[in-house]
């Protein structure tokens, strides 16, 4: 299970900055490694939300009132019916991932951070096309198409 998670970060990453070097690997190892119960834990809460969704779509399909508003709830407000030792656990695994990706940052080659760089550009201008930049883009085509850079 370790493994996979560590494959996971490193791919996660690998699709902002590419390849990983040894070090970096590392890092991330070392990271999960300092984590042995996240996994399990992470587990045994979505078993848990599980149940409570399913009960209450059980309650929706027995007409109960209420139940979609229950349902609803464990949707949007997740935490609230997730178990006490798993929140403890995120919040460790959040201030981690936190030191590490600072760690990483300063391992980050030039090249490395050159694509992360373009990749959040990128990602940016996506975000800016998707909401109600899309109209101001469109008017400020020039003739030939382009559009200038975002503000």
């Amino acid at each position: 299970r370790r493994d996979a998670m560590v494959e996971k970060l490193e791919e996660h990453l690998e699709r902002w900055v590419e390849d990983l070097t040894d070090e970096q690997r590392a890092l991330l190892a070392r990271f999960v490694e300092s984590q042995p119960h996240f996994a399990a834990l992470r587990l045994e809460n979505r078993r848990f939300l599980q149940r409570q969704t399913l009960a209450a779509l059980r309650d929706v399909a027995g007409g109960q009132p209420g139940a979609e508003d229950s349902l609803r709830d464990i949707a949007v407000n997740w935490e609230k019916y997730s178990t006490p030792q798993y929140l403890q656990a995120l919040r460790e695994w959040e201030r981690g991932m936190i030191g590490t990706f600072v760690a990483l940052d300063r391992q980050l080659t030039a090249t490395q951070r050159s694509t992360a760089v373009a990749r959040l550009h990128q990602y940016s201008n996506d975000l800016y096309v998707l909401t109600d930049g899309a109209a101001t883009r469109s008017a400020t085509a020039r003739p030939d198409g382009t559009v200038p850079a975002m503000p």
